[in-house]
């Protein structure tokens, strides 16, 4: 491996555990056993490390998206789609943790992200079409329904790692399967019968299991 690809692996390790603020020069290139000198030989300071950290996540959720332009998307394609992408943000999530302080701190996130956005609304609005042409989602009885569907699930699709920093312990195959299934499950007053069909399937041939709070809380009374 390539000391900037190092570089890189220990910083995401330590962002991800410390939080942007915890972080430095000095502390990722003493776990590597580098100087800092020669870490800043490729990168200056903790603002192009991050930017590069951005980039490799939008390059790895950039694959999903080839996805949607070559092939067909169904409810099945959505939930992969849904889960994979869960998967790479929880990866890189300290990026999601402190985006807000990031977007300010490190120049260009923050233009780059909303371009990324728009990609994202346009790309979800082509899947949503084929669906609806499938009959797998009812068709648009209001004009601009499913822009505003969508807005909102790419909002639910930014918001689920702070959230799980919340009201989970940090248990990894407990919290994408919970959050995949949660986000997809936004789809449910869209769908047609076969669309119902097709999601019950997907999510195994019983209904999936009743979610009415975070595990842990679900059977709790409340007064």
């Amino acid at each position: 491996m390539k000391t900037k690809d190092k570089i890189l692996q220990m910083a995401l390790q330590q962002f991800n555990e410390r939080g942007i603020e915890q972080v430095s020069i000095r502390s990722i290139s003493s776990a590597l056993g580098i100087s800092a000198g020669n870490l800043t030989y490729h990168y200056k300071n903790t603002d192009k490390i991050i930017y590069a950290l951005y980039l490799q996540l939008v390059d790895e959720l950039g694959r999903s998206i080839e996805q949607v332009i070559s092939q067909s998307p169904d409810i099945q394609w959505l939930y992969e789609a849904t889960a994979y992408n869960c998967g790479m943000m929880w990866k890189y999530r300290f990026l999601l943790i402190d985006f807000v302080a990031i977007s300010r701190r490190v120049t260009g996130i923050r233009d780059h992200f909303r371009q990324l956005v728009k990609m994202r609304q346009w790309q979800i609005r082509q899947a949503i079409n084929e669906m609806v042409e499938l009959g797998l989602f009812i068709p648009e009885w209001q004009e601009g329904m499913y822009d505003k569907y969508i807005l909102r699930m790419i909002i639910m699709s930014d918001a689920w790692i702070p959230d799980a920093q919340i009201h989970f312990e940090g248990q990894e195959e407990e919290i994408i399967p919970f959050y995949s299934e949660l986000i997809v499950s936004s789809i449910q007053p869209y769908l047609t019968p076969a669309g119902q069909a097709a999601y019950l399937a997907v999510l195994g041939q019983a209904p999936p299991k009743k979610i009415t709070g975070y595990p842990g809380t679900d059977d709790v009374n409340q007064d």
